[in-house]
């Protein structure tokens, strides 16, 4: 499994459900299951979580406006089934 390491306070709100958009500037083809991994000083995988669809920032805007404070590209990796 494909791990992402995240800044521990946006690895929580991504486990919490809150966080639906992760920004990216590669990994256009990347689909499926993710671990989410909280850097320093976390160091822990928190949940995981199926990269659904990758979507340009205006896109994501779009699509998700009440994300719209997650969203800022270029890439969005749009997130789901967080366990």
């Amino acid at each position: 499994m494909r791990a992402l390491t995240v800044k521990p306070r946006y690895a929580r709100l991504i486990a919490a459900g809150e966080k639906l958009i992760e920004n990216r500037s590669w990994g256009k083809n990347v689909r499926g299951t993710i671990a989410i991994h909280a850097g320093r000083p976390v160091g822990a995988v928190l949940c995981t979580a199926r990269v659904a669809d990758v979507i340009s920032a205006e896109q994501a805007r779009k699509r998700y406006p009440d994300q719209h404070e997650h969203i800022q590209g270029p890439l969005c990796w749009v997130l789901t089934d967080v366990k």
